[in-house]
């Protein structure tokens, strides 16, 4: 089996909304719903969880219900926590994919964020490729950028070769198996601390492999992101126009 998890249970402090940012609209659609979109359309998945947070579960199902025929929503299962932490909210939902499907050695899971929209097929159908292959895999894209470290306050104290710097996307391919055994390695204090869900992996001696990213693959946080994101979006409508 090949499951999708869309993580859209943050509250999206920074983008200055009353309601989390993976509810705000782009264009005529909430952004979790192109993310949904995304995932149906790839044909890619068995069964897509929606991780969201206890106190929009209702407002959840109301947008399916809204946006998706019956056939398609079968394939669209809630899961909920009131965690707000990506980490956590992973793992509630990974126990749930669990609880009710029982668990296979070659079961694999792809976990998105619900605020990157505009994730391809092709992103999602390589991340699966790899993680096949080598158990886990994410997403990610060369930095155009010199990166640099700060050791000391205000002060660049280390710059690394672009060439080899690479900046994480999502989604995150793994086996099934090998993830809940990674995320109950750890406290609970340990996983909301957590960075990223690969610094889970890497810290363990774990080789995370990359798989095709791509700029467009963004992921809307601030005002500006879903301003940039609206202009995307008439961009690409008016290119198939022609």
């Amino acid at each position: 089996m090949i499951y999708g998890i869309i993580l859209a249970g943050g509250k999206g402090k920074r983008m200055g909304s009353t309601i989390p940012k993976q509810y705000l609209r782009l264009k005529e659609k909430p952004i979790v719903i192109w993310t949904i979109d995304a995932f149906l359309k790839s044909k890619l998945f068995d069964v897509i969880y929606l991780m969201v947070n206890d106190n929009w579960k209702s407002h959840s199902m109301e947008l399916l219900k809204k946006y998706y025929t019956f056939q398609e929503s079968t394939k669209i299962r809630i899961c909920t926590n009131n965690c707000n932490n990506r980490t956590l909210s992973l793992k509630d939902a990974i126990d749930t994919v669990i609880k009710e499907n029982g668990i296979k050695t070659d079961d694999i899971v792809i976990s998105h964020d619900a605020v990157r929209p505009f994730v391809s097929c092709k992103i999602l159908n390589d991340c699966i490729f790899h993680t096949e292959r080598a158990q886990i895999a994410m997403a990610a894209v060369l930095s155009s950028e010199t990166m640099y470290m700060s050791e000391s306050e205000g002060v660049l104290t280390k710059s690394f070769n672009r060439n080899k710097c690479y900046i994480g996307q999502s989604p995150l391919g793994c086996k099934l198996n090998l993830l809940h055994h990674i995320l109950h390695s750890y406290s609970i204090d340990e996983l909301r601390n957590a960075t990223a869900v690969s610094q889970l992996f890497i810290n363990r001696n774990i080789d995370v492999k990359m798989s095709y990213g791509e700029e467009n693959n963004f992921k809307i946080t601030t005002p500006k992101d879903l301003a940039f994101a609206e202009f995307y979006v008439e961009n690409i409508n008016t290119n198939l126009k022609q």
